[in-house]
């Protein structure tokens, strides 16, 4: 009887916790420093990223029996970003403190919404070992390079074409030889150029010697998954191997979900189905320095 309660704990436990962009912090005391007349992203430009990223995910909650519920905190100090679900009430809590951040732009605040999304679109590998709603932080970051930025800045094209004139000399090498295509290439390379101001906040936030770089990928290998938070470095390189992969994502399946275990045999071979692998494609796998493939 106690193991069966300690059971029910567990999942109800899981089913209703936040996920996290970033760890716990207190970067929201440097909001009085920066103030809102420093911010890099004004509050029209907070709405009109989350109306964005909105639109284009929506659909897929509704088609999981979900209930997309954004909450706009624009002047809350908080310096993160999170979701959480209970019951058929996913939320997306999106915080002014994070916006206002000198290495956010509206494009690096796109990905982190989708990061949220992620969370609850992603699928496997999930952050809880046993059972629950909330893909790991790793397959958050995937997810939000692959799959969303990709549907949110697809039909940008213009937007898109900016990007070729100031991205990084190495990111775009790597765009260049995943995509032969102008308009994937030019996607890829403003997905890149996003992702590496919110690097640079991970790296502050962790107080790295040396800041996460597009041509100094973190090396590590894993033994088994890690489910929480990887390096700055790693955590670029997610973004970018997410930015290179050219497997579409079924949106009409999470992976895993539906399985008794999530992060068992089952929930990764139907995730392999919508990510690249060595089997199918080299460029744009899930890093090796937070991703254990087992199958």
């Amino acid at each position: 009887m106690r193991l069966l309660l300690g059971v029910v704990f567990l999942l109800s436990v899981s089913s209703s916790a936040f996920a996290k962009f970033l760890p716990d912090n207190d970067l929201w005391r440097q909001d009085n420093v920066l103030g809102f007349g420093g911010a890099t992203m004004t509050e029209v430009e907070f709405n009109q990223v989350i109306d964005k990223v909105y639109s284009a995910t929506e659909p897929s909650v509704k088609l999981h029996g979900g209930s997309l519920d954004v909450q706009r905190l624009w002047n809350d100090k908080t310096v993160n970003a999170m979701s959480s679900q209970l019951g058929n009430s996913w939320k997306v809590m999106m915080y002014g403190g994070l916006a206002r951040r000198p290495e956010i732009t509206p494009d690096g605040f796109t990905i982190v919404m989708c990061h949220e999304m992620g969370h609850h679109l992603g699928g496997y590998p999930y952050s809880n070992p046993i059972r629950g709603w909330a893909a790991s932080e790793g397959q958050a970051d995937y997810f939000a390079t692959q799959v969303c930025a990709r549907k949110v800045f697809a039909q940008e094209k213009v937007e898109n074409a900016k990007s070729r004139f100031d991205v990084d000399a190495k990111a775009k090498q790597n765009c260049d030889l995943a995509w032969n295509n102008q308009d994937d290439q030019n996607l890829c390379y403003r997905v890149a150029t996003a992702s590496k101001g919110l690097a640079l906040l991970l790296g502050s936030l962790t107080k790295v010697t040396k800041n996460p770089d597009f041509g100094t990928p973190d090396t590590s290998v894993v033994s088994s998954t890690n489910r929480t938070y990887a390096s700055a470095q790693c955590r670029l390189d997610t973004y970018v191997n997410g930015s290179l992969c050219k497997v579409e994502f079924d949106l009409s399946v999470i992976p895993g979900r539906e399985f008794l275990y999530q992060n068992g045999p089952k929930a990764e071979a139907e995730a392999l189905k919508n990510s690249c692998t060595k089997e199918k494609m080299s460029e744009g796998q899930r890093p090796a320095c937070w991703y254990k493939q087992r199958i």
